[in-house]
């Protein structure tokens, strides 16, 4: 939704969001990578707040075909001024692992979560 250090309407995110899944499913720079795109979204409990966003699932057979779809959604993320997406991936048989890769802020970091 918002921006980093920027706060718009409801109606703006929206507006926004809606041209973000449409960029997501018809990019020409992406479609090559994403394999399916769906609508989610995250939660915080303890400040009650709700956020839009997107899952994507990539296509790729390497580390070299991962860093080039990873290069790609940033590129859009960056379009959409979105500070960080958060990325998947299969950590054993019980865990995942979430990475933050930043876009237009300095976020990072990475959690191990259970499946």
């Amino acid at each position: 939704f918002d921006p980093p250090r920027i706060s718009r309407t409801l109606k703006e995110n929206k507006d926004e969001n809606a041209k973000l899944w449409d960029d997501l499913r018809n990019n020409p720079k992406l479609s090559r990578h994403i394999a399916k795109v769906w609508k989610a979204f995250g939660v915080h409990i303890q400040e009650e707040w709700r956020e839009d966003g997107f899952c994507l699932a990539v296509k790729a057979d390497d580390e070299a075909a991962v860093d080039e779809a990873r290069s790609a959604i940033i590129d859009v993320a960056k379009t959409y001024k979105q500070g960080a997406i958060f990325e998947y991936r299969p950590a054993g048989e019980q865990h995942i692992v979430r990475r933050t890769v930043p876009a237009m802020s300095n976020a990072t970091g990475e959690e191990r979560l259970v499946r």
